[in-house]
């Protein structure tokens, strides 16, 4: 696992990209405020993890926004790999890296799994990686809900 060390210039651009982006979606205009204030969030921890992971590969996230879904499941385009970044915000052990098999863009060839613990986003956490294909071999059902993932055990550590 590697610290990486998020400015407060780097935090309000993830932000302030996380409430563009609801704004923008069409499928959230009529949202509830709650619902939207959730979203965000999580938009906002997800743009966290692809600003850590570009200062580790001395790369920029890209925050463009797009009309039908996200970045189209690419974070980062570094040599041969396009790379998926996923974060989680859980605090305890076993920090899981979902991502839908069915959803997963196929252009993917690796995943990277970040933390972000949400009272100190300033201090991301990169904790390791997995070739799309181990993914899909050794991903299994959460036991704590319906999604997809594998456990921090099962990727290359990030140093």
């Amino acid at each position: 696992m590697l610290i990486i060390k998020i400015t407060e210039e780097e935090l309000n651009k993830a932000k302030d990209n996380a409430q563009k982006l609801v704004n923008t979606k069409t499928k959230y205009k009529f949202a509830a405020a709650d619902y939207k204030s959730k979203v965000i969030q999580n938009f906002y921890v997800g743009n966290l993890g692809e600003v850590a992971y570009g200062k580790y590969i001395g790369l920029p996230p890209n925050f463009d926004i797009y009309k039908e879904r996200g970045d189209g499941g690419s974070d980062f385009c570094v040599g041969d790999d396009i790379i998926q970044v996923k974060t989680c915000t859980f605090n305890g052990p076993n920090k899981e890296l979902k991502a839908d098999p069915e959803r997963l863009s196929y252009s993917v060839t690796k995943l990277v799994l970040a933390h972000c613990n949400v009272n100190d986003p300033s201090n991301m956490e990169l904790i390791g990686e997995i070739s799309r294909a181990d993914y899909l071999a050794k991903c299994f059902r959460s036991p704590y809900g319906s999604w997809m993932c594998v456990t921090e055990d099962y990727l290359t550590p990030i140093h």
